[in-house]
């Protein structure tokens, strides 16, 4: 069975806002730092291929239906991430209280990544894309490509996202501090705009060479040299 097959089983059957609601009979609790939240197997075996392959197995006695998850992982990210198995939507409360906005997002588009949940990242993609405009804010667009360069740096659809921009904004983002320190400081950053600038380069050289052989066919119909 597919996972969205799987999905869609668990749409049929549960109902995950209620189970939401009925924490009290969960059967499992997801451990992150000292934050503990209370789930159920089947929402997480569900949603996530990650801890649908965790939940294929017993888990240890000695773990007691406990699920530790790495000492790195955020916990308000992870309250996010459980949040969405549940509801399908983001959750974007007083948690993220001393991150910005582009910084949380990245970070939930890493941990759907990690947890492998694709419709997460999705979802976290799409609201990180719509949080910031360059032409409005550059200090603001200035943090998302940190946030990019410090949790996701190998997420080539979220640099997909940002690349084109600054292509289009360089104007204004050359004039920003922030900017010109980052790009200073990050030489992988450097080295993406430089691939950048390598792909518009080449794509001149080609439509060049077709156009320097276009006019040779014509030469040689015309009877020209």
């Amino acid at each position: 069975m597919s996972s969205t097959q799987e999905e869609d089983l668990f749409s049929l059957v549960f109902n995950s806002e209620w189970l939401n609601q009925i924490r009290a009979f969960s059967d499992l609790s997801i451990i992150c730092q000292d934050f503990s939240i209370r789930a159920h197997k089947v929402v997480l075996f569900a949603k996530s291929t990650h801890f649908r392959k965790i939940l294929s197995e017993p888990l240890p006695e000695e773990e007691n239906g406990e699920i530790h998850l790495p000492s790195d992982d955020d916990p308000a990210v992870i309250k996010a991430l459980i949040s969405f198995f549940y509801t399908d939507s983001l959750y974007l409360g007083p948690d993220q209280a001393g991150s910005t906005l582009c910084s949380y997002l990245v970070r939930l588009c890493t941990a759907s990544l990690k947890y492998e949940a694709p419709s997460l990242h999705t979802l976290a993609r799409a609201k990180f894309a719509e949080s910031f405009d360059p032409s409005e804010d550059a200090d603001e667009f200035v943090d998302a490509v940190t946030a990019i360069d410090d949790f996701a740096p190998d997420d080539e659809k979220l640099w997909a996202i940002v690349l084109p921009r600054i292509k289009k904004n360089i104007a204004i983002l050359v004039e920003n501090e922030a900017f010109r320190k980052l790009v200073a400081a990050r030489q992988d950053i450097n080295l993406k705009l430089l691939g950048m600038l390598e792909t518009k380069s080449s794509a001149y050289q080609r439509d060049d060479r077709e156009g320097r052989t276009r006019s040779a066919k014509r030469r040689r119909t015309d009877g020209s040299i």
